[in-house]
C-alpha cells in the first residue's frame, strides 16, 4: 500500500527563468544561485543511507511567486522508513523519522529508524 505525503514549499519560490534571463549579470544583480528546498522525503535504507524521493510538484494553489501554496506530493509505501523536511513557517522546519503501517504515517525516533 502507498500514501500520500504532502508538503508546503514555504519560501522556495521558483527564480530559474529570472535567472536565466539575466545570464551572467546574475551576479551583478545579487540573485545568486537557486534557493535550496527545505521540503524534502529520504527513504532511509541500511546504515540510514538516504535516497532522496522525487516530488510531484503542484503549483495550482501557489501565489505568482511560488512562495506560498506550491506543495510537493510524495509516495510513501508500506513497511518503508522515511526522513522527512516539512517547513511549518518561513524560518521554522520540522525534521522527523517516519514509517507508514496499517496506511497511516507514524513518527518514529531516530533509533527506532536506524534498527
Amino acid at each position: 500500500m502507498r500514501i500520500p505525503l504532502a508538503l508546503e514549499d514555504i519560501g522556495r519560490g521558483d527564480r530559474r527563468e529570472l535567472l536565466e534571463m539575466a545570464g551572467p549579470l546574475k551576479d551583478v544583480l545579487g540573485l545568486g544561485p537557486l534557493a535550496k528546498s527545505r521540503a524534502w522525503v529520504a527513504k532511509i535504507g541500511p546504515g540510514m543511507k538516504r535516497e532522496f524521493l522525487r516530488p510531484h510538484v503542484d503549483y495550482s494553489k501557489a501565489n505568482s511567486k511560488a512562495t506560498r501554496g506550491a506543495f510537493k506530493y510524495y509516495w510513501l509505501e508500506e513497511g518503508g522508513i522515511y526522513e522527512v523536511s516539512k517547513p511549518i513557517s518561513w524560518k521554522q522546519t520540522e525534521r522527523f523519522f517516519c514509517r507508514v503501517e496499517g496506511g497511516k504515517i507514524i513518527k518514529i525516533t531516530k533509533e527506532e529508524a536506524s534498527r
